[in-house]
């Protein structure tokens, strides 16, 4: 009796995204996990593409036969993988603190301060018309300025007044606080 080797050849068998892929001879067996349900996605696929020989369901397994290689497989079924998607809560967890960092943060500057001086200028000259302004409205104190005369007329004081040898007119109003109207040098 004659030698008779019978050459057993192997199946080659890669897990590739929840496939399992065996080489045959003619074709590649794409075998879906059993909980992968995008199956019918990938056959549609590989239909449009031209590669689908065929596809068998049984009750625990679906096959689906391709024309192609394992790596070109691969390539396929990776370009079609999507990203987990982040969870909403991390990106609310990440938000609360920025926001209660920005709700301590002033959105404007604050107001400058104004500050009013009391304290009187003391000018060298007592005729200048400040310092005539000032002693009209009851601010300043001065020798040299003396009143001539004083009108009321509707609710605004009209007068002369006479500041070392010079007059000076001037009108103010009735108002608080009282407020120089106008006031000029009648003496040129």
């Amino acid at each position: 009796m004659g030698n008779h080797s019978r050459s057993k050849v192997e199946e080659r068998s890669i897990r590739i995204s929840g496939y399992r892929a065996i080489q045959h001879l003619e074709s590649l067996e794409l075998v879906a996990n059993r909980f992968n349900s995008s199956w019918p996605k990938l056959a549609n696929r590989l239909q449009s593409l031209g590669f689908l020989r065929g596809i068998q369901v049984l009750s625990n397994r679906t096959s689906l036969f391709v024309s192609l290689d394992v790596e070109t497989v691969q390539g396929i079924i990776a370009g079609r993988a999507r990203r987990k998607k982040v969870p909403k809560w991390i990106g609310f967890g990440a938000a609360i603190p920025v926001l209660a960092a920005l709700a301590f943060v002033p959105l404007g500057s604050s107001a400058p301060i104004q500050h009013h001086a009391n304290a009187h200028k003391h000018d060298l000259d007592p005729c200048a018309l400040d310092s005539i302004s000032e002693w009209i409205q009851g601010a300043g104190e001065s020798a040299e300025i003396k009143s001539l005369s004083a009108s009321l007329l509707g609710g605004i004081t009209v007068g002369t007044l006479e500041c070392n040898g010079s007059r000076y007119s001037y009108t103010l109003g009735s108002e608080e606080p009282k407020r120089v109207l106008k006031l000029q040098k009648l003496d040129a």
